[in-house]
């Protein structure tokens, strides 16, 4: 799974500029501050660039600006650039590698990397046990067999129980 090297935002929401990096302290960035501030401006940015229209506010750019833009390093060289206007008629999308490969279908790649890392709590709540085990499964990649582990514990119960 990819990580976020850097955040940069220019005239989105609530932010005039943002510049995140979170560098070598485990990945963790706590984001603090007053109310209306800009802290949920910050987390919608991250989730614009990766997510697309789909979870792009209906006004992106900062009140009294023209046009703003979004910008997240990745860890494995990927660099999503997202510019936006705000009639909506300049926005666009790109997304780069370390390599140079500009991707033709930018949207199509982030909508597989955004599903892959998107987690809804609320759909999350609704599934069967066994899904929401399978779920888990999927986002979080385990050093132990987890069937063999089940299989393990069903043995040892039958022992007890004898």
């Amino acid at each position: 799974m990819s990580k976020i090297t850097r955040l940069q935002a220019d005239n989105f929401k609530r932010l005039s500029v943002i510049d995140i990096q979170p560098g070598t302290s485990g990945g963790i960035v706590p984001i603090r501050g007053r109310n209306a501030q800009g802290k949920t401006s910050t987390l919608d940015a991250i989730m614009a660039a990766l997510g697309g229209k789909s979870v792009m506010p209906s006004k992106p750019v900062r009140r009294g600006e023209d046009e703003g833009a979004i910008r997240v390093e990745l860890d494995d060289g990927v660099v999503i650039l997202r510019r936006f206007t705000a009639d909506g008629k300049g926005d666009s999308i790109e997304v780069t590698n370390a390599d140079g490969f500009r991707a033709p279908s930018p949207q199509k790649m982030l909508d597989g990397l955004y599903a892959s890392v998107a987690f809804d709590p609320l759909a999350f709540t609704r599934l069967k046990p066994d899904q929401q085990l399978a779920r888990l499964r999927q986002l979080v990649k385990l050093d132990v067999d987890g069937d063999a582990l089940e299989r393990q514990i069903a043995v040892d119960y039958e022992k007890r129980r004898d």
